[in-house]
């Protein structure tokens, strides 16, 4: 395997192990090595499919990022709502309300 496949392949598990610093460094030193010797037609090809390897996840994790954000942002919002009720069925306590809006 080629100094710059290696790489690509680094920062692919670096990803998958939720450790983007890590694979953003490898995706650097990988652009370096272009910029000073650039790749053979072999290497390009296997470095391209690692590269779209790499902007999949990406793209996941993005889209899992986006989702999560969404989900909080609901649950915020139905908490802000949220009512207790003691056995009886009366309802107890005061709504909650988010301790940090309006800060900004």
């Amino acid at each position: 395997m080629t100094p710059p496949l290696s790489l690509l392949k680094q920062a692919k598990a670096e990803l998958i192990a939720l450790r983007a610093d890590a694979a953003l460094q490898k995706i650097q030193k990988f652009e370096k090595i272009l910029e000073r010797s650039g790749l053979d037609s072999a290497c390009a090809q296997k470095c391209e499919n690692a590269l779209h390897d790499i902007q999949a996840l990406a793209s996941a994790a993005s889209e899992g990022v986006a989702a999560a954000k969404r989900q909080l942002v609901e649950i915020a919002s139905l908490s802000r709502r949220l009512e207790t009720y003691d056995e009886r069925g009366r309802r107890v306590g005061n709504a909650i309300r988010n301790q940090h809006e309006g800060r900004f």
